[in-house]
């Protein structure tokens, strides 16, 4: 059983409950919104279609562009955030006290690397269906006749929940490769490549028991990004 804000629940039904509310935050149209409110226009009419941030810059400009791009990235960074902060996670350190005797500390240990991991692991489930559905809303919006963004924006909020210094990395990789080529999806593809790199990377350094977990998260947050770029790639590969 898992306790949040009170609410003791089974690990399977918190489950269900964080991917009804990742996919509904995921579906809120930023783009669309942005376009409709300010300029009176739809985005999927202007430019490639797209409902995401590179497509609001190109069609209406700069700071609409950046608007999207910031409410995107808050929107999928706000459900993890809290999750993570209401939700053991991270390190399991065992509650050591000065009157112990080596039994007892022996005992804690073991509680702290049964009980608290097993925790901890369930804890990381939830957050990463929540996640995942953020995502899947994102790309995949049932309001918006299963079209949405690419997952790029939302991709880089989830994991400054989950990962700022790695994802740090992923967005310093993405603006070196936009300054080198001068094209958005690339930059998105490969600093996203290596995102899932960084975090193993970066695991090696101070592994905890939610490491490899964000690794494979990582990863499979790539394959869906790829799968909404495959239409870009196709272009930048007849370019070549």
């Amino acid at each position: 059983m898992i306790t949040l804000l009170g609410l003791t629940l089974s690990p399977y039904v918190w489950m269900v409950i964080g991917a009804i509310l990742g996919y509904c935050i995921g579906t809120i149209p930023t783009g669309l919104i942005v376009g409709k409110l300010f300029f009176k226009k739809d985005i999927r009419d202007e430019g490639s279609g797209n409902i995401g941030a590179t497509n609001v810059l190109r069609s209406l400009g700069k700071l609409p562009g950046l608007t999207v791009l910031v409410f995107d990235a808050l929107k999928a960074f706000i459900l993890p955030y809290f999750l993570v902060k209401h939700l053991p996670w991270g390190d399991s350190v065992a509650n050591f006290k000065s009157e112990m005797s080596f039994m007892e500390m022996l005992g804690e240990m073991i509680r702290s690397l049964v009980s608290d991991i097993a925790e901890i692991q369930y804890s990381a489930f939830i957050v990463g269906v929540a996640c995942f559905f953020i995502l899947l809303g994102n790309c995949f919006n049932v309001f918006l006749k299963w079209k949405g963004g690419k997952g790029v924006a939302t991709t880089y909020g989830v994991f400054f929940a989950l990962h700022p210094i790695a994802t740090t990395l992923a967005a310093v990789t993405y603006f070196f490769v936009l300054y080198l080529t001068h094209t958005s999806a690339l930059g998105s593809l490969i600093s996203l490549f290596f995102l899932p790199i960084y975090i193993f990377l970066m695991s090696l350094y101070q592994e905890t028991p939610i490491s490899n977990f964000l690794t494979c998260l990582a990863a499979v947050f790539y394959v869906v990004v790829f799968i909404k770029h495959l239409p870009n790639i196709k272009s930048l590969v007849r370019k070549v």
